[in-house]
């Protein structure tokens, strides 16, 4: 069967090839994971199953030991694990990970909680499914017109919007979820680490960066006519120039420590591949620091640089062609840690220095994560190739 696969163009690499093959053959694994079910009145006498609920934000409904119903982590834990009962007449009931059911909550019945210790679900344990788009759907207690809020939404309010069109924060998708295998991670763990190995092994991080800084201060200038009158002076205005040189000092580490796999609940041929990464990156190198005609000041330096991320990569099956989407990161956090210097005055307050850089790092999570996107997506290249992938993902 031809599957669609948009993957980097290092696939042609063939350690890389080497552990996709070990990670797509371990179809005996993950085959015990039942197939989505179609859309409509799931049958009284079903199994309930462990689903878990995603919003449109990526975040994962959770509940808390006080019963409380929120969403917060980008990737399933025990918390985020629910319990569906299908009942008859496209209606289930939730039950929470510590046995209670879900309960609809307030005189619409439009907020969750899970805090109702039922046996059997009454009318405000019932949820009523309406499927949307794709994977997506509607819930509403069973005998009320409100559809259940999931997050609150500045854009409207659900008393602006009528009871048939659910908005944003209104609707979830319902996932199967299992665990990629801890031998299939290590083994794509190790291909992606001698991948980045041989890509930043040699090669030289070198960069000029020149700005300008300029500082002012208020003093008085009354007049008869202003006696609060102040104005600006410049006190400050120079030019300062940052070169920094830096390349790999030794063998990174990349761990996958979660790999969870959702299929679609509620639509055939979904399916949605989580990761989380914890990358380790030992480095050296030089940075100079510029104040032309004044001052000049350069470093040697020894540090750590980790990054954690979560991220996705989305699975559609079509035509019996199986199309995965570039990996897209969700969350990224770069930090510096173990700073050394060889400039022995510097060295003193290196834990100010590494605070300072960590605290611009963190400013600028949005835009590292936006520019690892852009290049994650730069760098996939659409192939066309034989593999008994559709097994593994075990997508009817």
């Amino acid at each position: 069967m031809n599957l669609t696969m948009r993957n980097s163009a290092t696939m042609r690499d063939s350690a890389l090839m080497a552990a996709v093959a070990a990670w797509l053959s371990t179809v005996g694994a993950l085959n015990g994971m039942p197939l989505a079910v179609d859309a409509g009145e799931p049958e009284s006498d079903q199994a309930a199953e462990e689903v878990v609920l995603r919003l449109s934000d990526g975040r994962f409904l959770q509940t808390g030991g006080d019963g409380a119903v929120r969403a917060d982590r980008l990737f399933p834990t025990e918390f985020e694990t629910f319990e569906l009962l299908p009942l008859a007449e496209s209606r289930i009931a939730l039950r929470a990970h510590h046995g209670r059911f879900l309960l609809a909550e307030g005189r619409d019945a439009n907020r969750l909680r899970a805090d109702s210790p039922r046996i059997v679900p009454d009318d405000r344990e019932t949820m009523v499914v309406h499927p949307l788009e794709a994977n997506r759907v509607a819930l509403r207690a069973r005998n009320f017109r409100e559809f259940i809020r999931f997050a609150d939404e500045d854009s409207q309010s659900p008393a602006d919007s009528p009871a048939e069109q659910p908005t944003p924060g209104q609707t979830v998708e319902i996932f199967r979820a299992g665990e990629v295998p801890f031998a299939v991670r290590s083994a794509l763990a190790m291909a992606i680490q001698g991948l980045a190995m041989k890509e930043l092994e040699g090669e030289q991080y070198d960069k000029v960066d020149t700005r300008k800084r300029v500082k002012y201060i208020e003093l008085p200038a009354p007049t008869l006519r202003h006696p609060k009158r102040t104005k600006r002076h410049r006190v400050l205005s120079m030019a300062e120039e940052y070169h920094l040189k830096a390349q790999l000092d030794g063998p990174l580490t990349v761990q996958i420590s979660r790999m969870p796999y959702l299929k679609g609940y509620y639509q055939r041929g979904t399916g949605l591949l989580l990761f989380v990464v914890e990358t380790r990156v030992p480095v050296r190198g030089r940075v100079r620091y510029v104040i032309p005609g004044t001052l000049s000041a350069s470093t040697g330096f020894l540090t750590t640089v980790r990054l954690n991320m979560v991220g996705e990569i989305r699975a559609e099956k079509s035509d019996q062609q199986l199309s995965l989407t570039p990996p897209e990161l969700r969350q990224i956090q770069v930090e510096m840690r173990g700073l050394d210097l060889s400039n022995d005055v510097l060295h003193v307050v290196r834990r100010q220095i590494e605070d300072l850089i960590n605290r611009e790092l963190r400013k600028n999570n949005d835009r590292i994560r936006r520019e690892a996107n852009e290049a994650l997506a730069k760098a996939v290249e659409a192939q066309e190739f034989r593999h008994p992938l559709l097994n593994f993902l075990n997508l009817p």
